[in-house]
């Protein structure tokens, strides 16, 4: 039912339902039970390569993760809407809050100014930010809102996104 090659699939935890995306630019909610799709989202011009979904199963957050320029889509799933389309310099998701309020999108307004920003689904508008040191890898943990980055230059920093705490620690090669 797709017109290209489907890249994910992800099975909803009712076990009723299934998210695919495929590079014809479309991802589509299906009843697993009577074969039906509830739902096609568009993605004008952009492959579907990975689906985030919060913890409630209320949103799908598609998106392509090999060039974020293409933009990030959030969806509502029931009922059914689109509220949302992100691109450069806001486009790039990091992960969903395990209360499902938040999605957390990099942002990079330029190369000395790369943030987190916080997206509220029911406001659909940005609520806060932190700037974040990028340098290396990133580790989001939605239960405690924090991330954990290791940079190139030999540090550690867990930040509580919540708090704003921050825990610094060299790193031993």
């Amino acid at each position: 039912v797709h017109d290209d090659n489907v890249g994910i699939l992800h099975v909803m935890a009712d076990e009723r339902r299934l998210i695919s995306g495929a590079s014809d630019g479309t991802a589509r909610l299906w009843d697993m039970n009577t074969g039906e799709a509830l739902l096609i989202m568009q993605q004008p011009g952009n492959a579907t390569a990975g689906v985030m979904i919060s913890p409630d199963e209320q949103y799908a957050v598609l998106f392509n993760a090999s060039s974020s320029y293409q933009g990030t889509h959030v969806w509502r799933l029931d009922p059914p809407q689109e509220i949302g389309v992100f691109q450069y310099p806001d486009s790039s998701p990091i992960g969903i809050s395990a209360d499902s309020k938040h999605m957390l999108i990099w942002s990079v307004r330029d190369e000395e100014n790369i943030q987190v920003r916080f997206w509220d689904f029911a406001a659909r508008e940005f609520v806060d930010s932190v700037r974040v040191d990028v340098s290396g890898r990133v580790m989001f943990n939605p239960q405690d809102l924090s991330l954990t980055t290791v940079s190139n230059t030999g540090r550690m920093e867990r930040q509580n996104l919540g708090t704003g705490d921050v825990t610094t620690r060299p790193v031993v090669y």
